[in-house]
Formats: structure tokens, sequence, C-alpha cells
């Protein structure tokens, strides 16, 4: 496993969380603590 993953794989990750979220309201519970 390479580490290449975190920040292209990351941002790819949130926008699908993110359109998922837009239809489904699924941001209450994936937003970040940070």
């Amino acid at each position: 496993m390479t580490h290449e993953f975190t920040l292209d794989r990351g941002l790819e990750a949130f926008e699908v969380a993110k359109n998922s979220a837009e239809s489904g309201k699924v941001l209450l519970n994936f937003q970040p603590v940070a």
C-alpha cells in the first residue's frame, strides 16, 4: 500500500460523500472534526 492514497483519494472520497450528502443528508454523519 502506498501513501499516495491520502490527498488524491481523500478529495475524491470527499467529493463522492458530498454528492451523496446532497441527495441523502449524510453530511450530518460525515462532518470532519477539524
